[in-house]
């Protein structure tokens, strides 16, 4: 299993970024699973350090590669959210610059992943991004 902990701020995608890499071609993710995850990882840490509420001082970051899945859990310290829980946004039809901002990146992220879990677990939130193996 890979670890690392990372501060719950929006720098800390550059230091993720050779850990998803690293746990993706390990699992032999096509390229596209590897930008996908690469992205909803990083949607999961920016929404911990934008809407953490300063409560979140770090995220701990573990993955790995099982038989048939590709997985990586991000646990932090601030209020319980399941991002599971968001509303997809109300406006997808209508042009960018019409849009409400906010919800997209959520949106996105469980689109992106085959698969999006969460549990609150002795005050952390616990967030698991999973890709099947093919």
């Amino acid at each position: 299993m890979y670890r690392v902990t990372v501060s719950a701020d929006a720098d800390s995608v550059t230091e993720l970024a050779p850990l998803v890499a690293t746990i993706a071609a390990r699992g032999e993710l096509s390229a596209a699973a590897q930008y996908a995850l690469r992205l909803a990882v990083e949607e999961i840490l920016v929404n911990i350090a934008t809407h953490g509420d300063g409560e979140a001082s770090e995220v701990v970051v573990d993955g790995d590669v099982e038989a048939d899945q590709v997985w990586i859990r991000l646990t932090d310290s601030g209020p319980a959210f399941d991002p599971r829980s968001a509303a997809p946004p109300e406006d997808l039809d209508r042009p960018l610059a019409e849009r409400q901002i906010g919800g997209l990146g959520l949106y996105l992220t469980r689109r992106m992943v085959d698969d999006l879990g969460y549990e609150r677990r002795d005050g952390h939130n616990c967030t698991t991004l999973i890709m099947r193996r093919r």
